[in-house]
């Protein structure tokens, strides 16, 4: 018994000293457009996104649920429209590590794996390499925690060893179903 109590007491002792060391940044979702070039536009969903950020550094990592994209017009449309991915990891420097900010300027890398499709199924060997620039705005909740809110990625992207550059925008969805409401609302007044 009195072991077992003492790995409780080491294991909230090591999780209090985490928290002091880095920030939660987590939301329900994004919602996003994108442009590649070559020419493409896509819509972009992310369900459950959860990072971590060391303080001192700004370095921080995140993973998404799901994934899921569609090519909206494009070349690519007929190869990889309605699918998502399983695994999706990121790592991230934010460069204006001031403070405590809520902005984050970030260079970032993510991978996207274990695609499926509506109609073909899983799919092993298609994989998404993102890597570029990210802006980004949070609001700040309790001591360690960040709600992102918006970001702005600009980057390079290869989808299936397909080569494009990118541009996306991108907002929560919780805030995206608010300003629509609101905007529906409006409109019925």
């Amino acid at each position: 018994m009195k072991k077992s109590l003492l790995a409780l007491f080491l294991c909230m002792a090591a999780n209090i000293y985490a928290l002091e060391k880095f920030d939660i940044k987590l939301n329900t979702g994004n919602i996003g457009t994108g442009i590649h070039v070559p020419l493409a536009s896509t819509l972009e969903i992310d369900l459950v996104n959860i990072g971590f950020e060391h303080k001192a550094s700004g370095i921080g990592i995140e993973y998404s649920a799901i994934k899921f994209w569609n090519y909206l017009s494009g070349d690519e449309s007929s190869k990889t429209s309605g699918r998502f991915s399983l695994l999706n990891f990121g790592i991230y420097w934010n460069i204006l590590n001031l403070n405590r900010t809520p902005l984050l300027l970030a260079l970032f890398s993510e991978v996207n794996y274990i695609h499926a499709a509506y109609k073909s199924g899983f799919s092993w060997d298609e994989f998404v390499f993102t890597g570029g620039l990210r802006f980004g705005f949070s609001g700040r909740f309790f001591a360690n925690m960040h709600y992102n809110i918006f970001n702005i990625e600009l980057g390079y992207r290869n989808i299936n060893r397909n080569h494009t550059y990118y541009a996306s925008v991108n907002l929560d969805m919780l805030v995206f179903f608010y300003i629509y409401l609101a905007a529906k609302s409006n409109l019925h007044h």
